[in-house]
């Protein structure tokens, strides 16, 4: 079915509809992107910024081991990009071309790897993390 055709109508409500859908994609992805760059890596980050705790120097290698968080955080962070990736693997299949969706859900996969493993601080001197 081409476009334009009967079974495929090419209205004006069609490319608006399709407008939206683009638009829904782009904002979903930048949330996306925003809760993965967000989320903290362990329950104890928010000691870093108290201003109570200003004085102990505290930096993230020094934070008590929360070892739950971080797998938590990764894990429910990368559940928002692969519900995108399964979406854009669906319409790729059915358009039988690679769909922009699978870009961009494959950009967000990258960014989420880059936040919770490229990114993650190292602490040469702890064998925990």
């Amino acid at each position: 079915m081409k476009p334009g055709s009967v079974f495929y109508p090419d209205t004006s409500a069609m490319k608006f509809f399709r407008r939206m859908i683009r638009l829904v994609l782009a904002l979903y992805a930048a949330c996306c992107a925003l809760f993965i760059w967000t989320l903290p890596l362990s329950g104890y980050e928010w000691m870093l910024d108290d201003p109570a705790l200003k004085g102990e120097r505290l930096s993230f290698c020094t934070l008590p081991i929360d070892h739950d968080t971080f797998l938590g955080s990764a894990l429910g962070a990368v559940a928002l990009p692969l519900l995108l990736l399964v979406a854009s693997i669906a319409l790729s299949i059915r358009r039988r071309k690679a769909h922009y969706a699978l870009w961009i859900s494959l950009a967000l996969l990258l960014v989420w790897a880059l936040r919770f493993f490229v990114f993650a601080p190292s602490c040469p001197d702890r064998s925990d993390y």
